[in-house]
């Protein structure tokens, strides 16, 4: 029963994909808060023992260049809504130049965020980002 809950609150997709994808050049509160409009609406879709728990696991780092000496990375968050078939459907947004205006990062041109230095050995920096993107948030 719990399924159908969740499926009948799906958000059309149509009118979430808009939000998700104009937040790499939204302002940083609008940022902010479409952000957790987007998690909220998601949150109501996955049942309580499922993976996502919370927001931070919602929003996925992606490590772009692994044995690198700084970290580069991309963000991305998932979004489930109605198709146009009316078919539960999830997409991937990619939205990491919203959150280097977030964070304060350098936004490269190959669409990464460095992070860190070659001087912070030792750092992990997919956990040092993730702490300042929820920080921010």
């Amino acid at each position: 029963m719990e399924k159908i809950t969740k499926e009948i609150s799906l958000y059309r997709l149509r009118d979430l994909i808009p939000i998700a994808s104009g937040l790499n050049n939204a302002s940083e509160d609008d940022i902010k808060s479409n952000l957790r409009l987007l998690w909220r609406t998601y949150k109501e879709t996955v049942p309580e023992d499922c993976w996502p728990h919370d927001m931070r696991q919602w929003i996925q780092v992606r490590d772009e260049k692994p044995k690198a000496a700084c970290g580069y990375f991309s963000v991305s968050i998932p979004v489930k809504g109605w198709n146009s078939y009316e078919e539960v459907e999830e997409s991937s947004v990619d939205i990491t130049k919203a959150i280097c205006k977030l964070t304060g990062d350098t936004y490269r041109k190959d669409m990464t965020i460095k992070v860190g230095s070659r001087n912070a050995a030792g750092w992990s920096f997919r956990t040092h980002l993730e702490e300042r993107i929820m920080r921010r948030i």
